[in-house]
């Protein structure tokens, strides 16, 4: 029996590569994609009803958030999802690391091929017939980049753009951010871009298909990313900072303190002023999207500083910023856990909220709502905030 919809159990880089794919096809709903531990989304997720089919994508098998989500489908859906991983990711030879596996994976084919039907073969071929000049843009931009720190990057009109920003964000800080011999790198996809010395604008081609082009910008990112980082010496397919976090999942942690949004300003601002040289805040919500008065208090106190804010929600942050920004007091995070509850799912967001500032001992707080303001209307997400939609 073939499957009429998909859902998609991945973190990171397949995950995002899936939501680029789904993205690019508008308002079909075929292919679902899961990535965060929120219960409230699981919730609305199709079940083992009908011909829905279930894949987990992790290149190790031992992703923490895969395998949870992984369960949590059998137990809460009865969907049993069929594993992907090792070698059978790759569509030719070799492994092929999350970082750069869209669209030349067998995860991002199977993704685009639920959400697109037939036309992934167009596609393709339409991709195919670019990427000799995607690869030479790229080597040609990469000998223009001298410095990270004053380089933009601007995707343009690409179809499946939140995912297309999300791939960007973990390919360019993963692959780039946290070397030896690099600083954070100050790349961003989308927002603002008056400081840069220079834009990179991802190119498009009219007329293409929204697949496609797609294909042909996270091709392109990751083509980018990689001669940067051959011209450079980084080991771009390497991210070891992040086992800073993980290996305190497991270990007792310091327990979120509890702040309501007018408190939240006063401890920002003694905070950052602590910190004379931040160059920036990350901002990251644990929780399903960030509530409204926080934003606006985190928006608002670093305007007045003139401390620029990213908005971010977690664990995705994990996968796509934290190994540039690890050990780098300049740059400043401000963690939002979920208030405790007994599912399953929230409890390991909350673990790895924990884990995460404790890894950052000189650059993280670790917050959560005060049990009075849990009314608090939750935000529309904004600029640098979309994570938060499923």
């Amino acid at each position: 029996m073939r499957a009429d919809r998909l859902v998609f159990a991945a973190t990171g880089g397949w995950a995002f590569g899936a939501r680029a794919a789904a993205g690019a096809a508008g308002a079909g709903r075929r292919l679902h994609v899961a990535d965060r531990l929120d219960p409230a989304a699981l919730a609305a997720l199709p079940t083992a009803r009908g011909r829905t089919a279930a894949v987990a994508v992790s290149e190790s098998g031992r992703t923490l958030e895969t395998r949870a989500l992984a369960e949590a489908l059998r137990d809460r859906k009865r969907l049993n999802p069929v594993w992907l991983r090792g070698d059978g990711l790759s569509l030719g030879d070799g492994a092929t690391t999350a970082l750069y596996g869209a669209p030349l994976s067998l995860p991002f084919m199977l993704a685009a091929r639920m959400a697109h039907g037939e036309a992934i073969r167009e596609a393709y071929e339409g991709f195919a017939g670019l990427a000799d000049d995607i690869g030479t843009w790229a080597a040609t931009v990469a000998l223009e980049v001298t410095d990270l720190h004053r380089t933009g990057l601007h995707l343009g009109r690409h179809g499946g753009r939140e995912g297309l920003r999300l791939f960007a964000l973990q390919a360019l800080r993963q692959g780039l951010g946290g070397k030896a011999v690099s600083a954070y790198p100050d790349l961003v996809t989308g927002q603002a871009q008056a400081h840069f010395d220079v834009v990179i604008r991802i190119p498009a081609v009219p007329g293409l298909p929204p697949l496609t082009r797609t294909m042909a910008a996270l091709y392109a990112v990751s083509a980018l990313t990689a001669c940067i980082g051959i011209l450079r010496g980084l080991a771009f397919a390497e991210h070891r900072n992040v086992e800073a976090y993980k290996r305190l999942v497991d270990s007792t942690c310091p327990q979120p303190i509890p702040i309501d949004a007018a408190s939240l300003g006063n401890l920002l601002t003694t905070r950052l002023s602590e910190h004379e040289g931040t160059r920036a805040l990350h901002a990251v919500c644990y929780e399903r999207r960030w509530p409204a008065l926080y934003a606006r208090t985190v928006s608002r106190t670093c305007r007045e500083l003139g401390v620029p804010a990213e908005f971010h929600l977690g664990s995705t942050w994990n996968h796509h910023s934290y190994q540039a920004i690890h050990g780098r007091s300049a740059i400043q995070v401000v963690a939002i856990a979920p208030r405790a509850r007994p599912d399953p799912l929230t409890r390991l967001q909350r673990r790895i909220a924990a884990a995460t500032c404790a890894s950052l001992p000189d650059q993280a707080l670790l917050l959560e709502r005060h049990p009075s303001r849990l009314r608090n209307r939750a935000s529309r997400p904004g600029p640098g905030e979309r994570e938060a939609e499923t």
